[in-house]
Order: C-alpha cells, then structure tokens, then sequence
C-alpha cells in the first residue's frame, strides 16, 4: 500500500461536521471531535499514514480539550471552501491551514460524503474512517482510524467575534502599548481600531525602520502589532476571504511551527540562530527593539528579523523620521521642523547628506536644490 502524506489525510478529517454545527458557506472555522470535545490543531505539515496496515505518522496534527486555548493559537484555524459539485452529486473541497492545503499539496481535490441518519459528515480513506483514537478524559488526544461511532464524528463551527473568536496576545509591554510578533496563513483584519501593525522595511546601523502596514493586514506577512491593550477580548482579528497585497519591503520572516513532538520533521520548528536572527523585545533601554534572546526555538506564528552576522545585538525600532531626527543636531532638528530633504530619488534625507540635496518647506511655499 502507498504512504500518502499524512497532511493530506488528517486534512480530509477536519471536514467531518455534526448537526451541531452546520457547514453552510466557505470560510474559517474550528473543528472538534463530537465524542471527545478536543479540537484540531495543525502543527506541522509533514507525515505519513499507510491506511491498511494502520501504521502512522501522525504527529503533525494534534488534538486537545479547552476552547480558551484555541482563542489565541491560529493552528486551530481551517479555511474550508468548496471547489464543485461533480455529476454524481459528489462535493469537492479544497482546506489550507497554516500555510499549506490538500490541492497544493497533491494537486486534487478531496470527496466528502454525507450520512443523513444522523446529519454528519465522515470520511472514507482506504476502507478506514479518521477519529479521536483517545477515549480517556485526558487533554490530549490522537488521531487515528482504530474507534467507532461518536469518536468518528467531528464539529465544524464557524469562527465569529463572541465565543468562537481569535484574538491576539501581546507578550511585551512598554509604556502604555503593548506589543506582538505575528504571523498566519490568512489575511485578516484588526478589530480594535486603535491597534497597528507594522514591518521592518530596513536596518540603518543600530536601528530598524518600522512602517506601518494601512488596512487589512496580507496573508503570509510577518509583522509586529502595537495595541493599547494586553487583553486578548481587546485584540480579536477576523480571517478575510479577500487578498491583501503584501508589502515588497518587509524583511521581517514568520515561521508557522515550534512542535517539539516533531524533531524527525525540518518543517516542525525552525532553530533560533543568535548570530543571523533578531526577535522582537526590549532593549537594555527600555526600548522596542529587536534583540537577541535565550531562547533555542523560535515560537510559533511568530515574526523574527534575519540580519548579517556582524548586526549589533540590539536595534531600536523607529520610523525613518524618528531616524532622521535621531541623526541631527539641536539646529538641525529645528529646521526639520519646517523643512523636508530628499535626495534625487525620492528618499528622504538628513541635511548632512552628501550629494545632491533637494530641500522642501513641509507648507509648500519654497523648494531649492543644491549639492554638498
């Protein structure tokens, strides 16, 4: 019998729905196990399972009891759409979590099949049905094909912004902000206004230059969030169907997964390097920064900044011009406060530069051009 990856099956499980919650549209959702109550987590996306023999490698995806712990983990988030109807009847779907999905993957579609008797959804994989293989109160269980009846019936819920929501949960605080590396597999939208999003589009020395990413935040685009809160109530996010265009300056990078059950895995956890990664902290000033840590993993759904071996230990975050004003002396600063200097391309300068010099009144009243 052919291994086929085991993403690929375990995917094909998720889509298993009781009358409890009924798959009605495309769209985000969280998937537990009728019997068992413990909900599906995508944490790697590699593995094996060869059906006939019930040998499996199935430790990319896990399944644990207490919807608070999903309220902040995007693993547990499935986009489930609906591709077609074949002439039999026969409903094609395509599912992506955490980066990946079942047609990107094996380049087709996956059936699911409904049973009427009891208004559910299973699947049928090579003469076996998926289910919570664990039937003891523990929190974790397993998935497997060894159970029957209940533990074969899964719920699907769609995701709202009352009790089945996610937010984001700030790890760093300064000041009267709060802070948080970031990184899915969906676009999304920030539901607290006053939050912000930003990327590094730059490091100059000791400094790395934040933008802020305006509107909904790209699928795939690693970036740090800035709230007024550290309550997670005050930092839900809603999955958008719609792309966003990412940023073509973002150097920051994400990584989707820190599963330590996962080491025969290169795609389970990606090794925190302190010579080449910097990740977002506190400096010894008490300042945003990206620094090096004591940690030997980098966590999960998380942005890291890459830098060259011989970056210094600490970059201070900043906009380009609290950059610039950082660089000017005490004249200087004062002259920028009127007046804006950009060189022959466009980008904004400090009035030490040396070359072409293009100066600006910020009213618009006078422009000169000169070269030092």
């Amino acid at each position: 019998m052919k291994f086929k990856p085991l993403y690929i099956v375990l995917l094909s499980a998720l889509v298993l729905v009781s009358g409890h919650a009924q798959y009605t549209t495309d769209g985000y959702y969280r998937v537990s196990n009728y019997a068992t109550g413990r909900y599906i987590y995508v944490y790697d996306n590699t593995g094996s399972i060869n059906i006939s023999t019930s040998s499996a490698d199935m430790g990319a995806i896990q399944l644990w009891k207490d919807i608070n712990r999903t309220y902040t983990d995007p693993a547990s988030i499935l986009h489930i759409k609906k591709i077609r109807t074949t002439e039999n009847g026969v409903e094609m779907f395509d599912i992506t979590s955490q980066g990946t999905g079942i047609h990107e993957i094996i380049g087709y579609y996956i059936n699911i099949y409904y049973l009427s008797s009891s208004n559910t959804y299973q699947v049928y994989a090579e003469g076996k049905y998926l289910c919570d293989n664990e039937t003891s109160s523990r929190a974790l269980g397993f998935l497997g094909t060894e159970r029957k009846g209940d533990y074969r019936k899964w719920i699907i819920t769609p995701l709202n912004l009352t009790d089945n929501y996610l937010a984001i949960n700030p790890s760093i605080k300064i000041g009267g902000y709060s802070y948080a590396p970031y990184y899915v597999g969906f676009p999304f939208k920030m539901e607290n206004t006053s939050a912000k999003a930003y990327y590094i589009s730059k490091i100059i020395g000791n400094v790395a230059i934040k933008k802020e990413v305006t509107g909904n935040i790209p699928e795939e685009c690693p970036v740090f969030i800035e709230t007024p809160s550290a309550a997670i109530t005050s930092n839900k996010i809603t999955p958008l169907l719609e792309s966003v265009k990412t940023p073509s300056d973002n150097i920051l990078k994400g990584v989707y997964f820190n599963n330590d059950d996962r080491l025969q895995s290169p795609e389970a956890r990606k090794k925190y390097n302190p010579s080449t990664m910097r990740v977002l902290g506190v400096t010894s000033e008490g300042k945003l920064g990206f620094v090096t840590a004591s940690i030997e993993w980098l966590p999960a759904n998380q942005s890291y900044l890459p830098v060259s071996s011989d970056t210094p230990e600490e970059l201070t975050v900043m906009t380009e011009d609290e950059f610039i004003i950082s660089q000017l002396s005490a004249k200087e600063v004062e002259s920028v406060a009127t007046r804006e200097y950009f060189d022959i391309y466009g980008n904004k300068v400090t009035p030490q530069h040396k070359g072409i010099i293009i100066e600006k009144s910020k009213d618009g009243t006078s422009k000169k051009i000169y070269r030092k």
